[in-house]
């Protein structure tokens, strides 16, 4: 779940998110949006045996989850 930060700007948080795995490289944007209350996020990777990916979450320009996703 990523939390709404009290301090949002107009009463909402910039998420973006970065996926690295078989079909994204973790530079390009996965997912971009204004939230303005709490949301689950479900996020499906494409991965290789024997490989790993990550997954990147910027939350007003601060990265509040930077997790690697093992296979």
């Amino acid at each position: 779940m990523i939390t709404k930060k009290d301090t949002a700007v107009n009463g909402q948080n910039h998420i973006q998110i970065y996926v690295s795995d078989a079909l994204n490289s973790g530079r390009n944007i996965y997912r971009d949006e204004q939230i303005t209350q709490d949301k689950d996020y479900t996020i499906t990777f494409n991965l290789a045996p024997n490989t790993n990916g990550s997954v990147r979450i910027v939350r007003d320009g601060e990265t509040i989850i930077n997790q690697t996703v093992k296979n």
